[in-house]
């Protein structure tokens, strides 16, 4: 009974991950744009994953930001493929921390989001075949393999780019730049 109930879980995340990528491609261009203040934004999504680490995990903010840098983008679909990434960190760093980190770029137009952990990190060659729909470097951990894919989907959408940083060797360090957008 247990097994039957588990693999229904595990079917129905697997068609739910499914249907979010598939919204999303339908729905074509990201709507819903608001004001998000991006250190206050980033420390909730982090605090948000605190029931979902290892207890042997440290939940790290730092930030160059101005407390009041407001970002301009639809705060689910940001939620969601930070979400993602922040997912993956937890299910695969036993001890060591989670890092998230803001910053603006140099000419102050991008917000600069980085998310780095002590986990096991990703083979330098498997740095873009990670983003391809269905793809799972560890086929024994749960999960579809959508996740990274959604995530690019969508910061792709909001006109940023997410990509895994090689040259990081301590784990794994996902960094993603989007516009701050103009600010009225």
């Amino acid at each position: 009974s247990f097994k039957i109930t588990d693999n229904v879980k595990k079917l129905t995340h697997i068609i739910d991950n499914i249907l979010e990528l598939s919204a999303l491609k339908s729905n074509g261009k990201i709507t819903g744009k608001e004001q998000i203040e991006c250190n206050a934004f980033c420390k909730e999504t982090l605090l948000n994953m605190t029931d979902s680490k290892s207890r042997r995990v440290k939940l790290i903010f730092t930030s160059n930001l101005p407390e009041n840098k407001k970002l301009i983008a639809n705060k689910h679909d940001l939620l969601t493929s930070i979400g993602k990434i922040l997912t993956n960190a937890c299910k695969f760093t036993r001890e060591g921390y989670i890092h998230m980190h803001c910053e603006s770029s140099i000419d102050e137009k991008n917000l600069i989001l980085s998310i780095s952990d002590t986990g096991p990190g990703i083979p330098t060659e498997k740095a873009e075949v990670i983003f391809d729909k269905f793809v799972k470097l560890n086929s024994f951990t749960p999960g579809t393999g959508l996740g990274l894919t959604t995530c690019r989907y969508i910061i792709d959408k909001m006109g940023g780019m997410v990509i895994l940083d090689k040259n990081y060797k301590n784990g794994c360090k996902f960094v993603i730049t989007l516009p701050f957008g103009d600010i009225q």
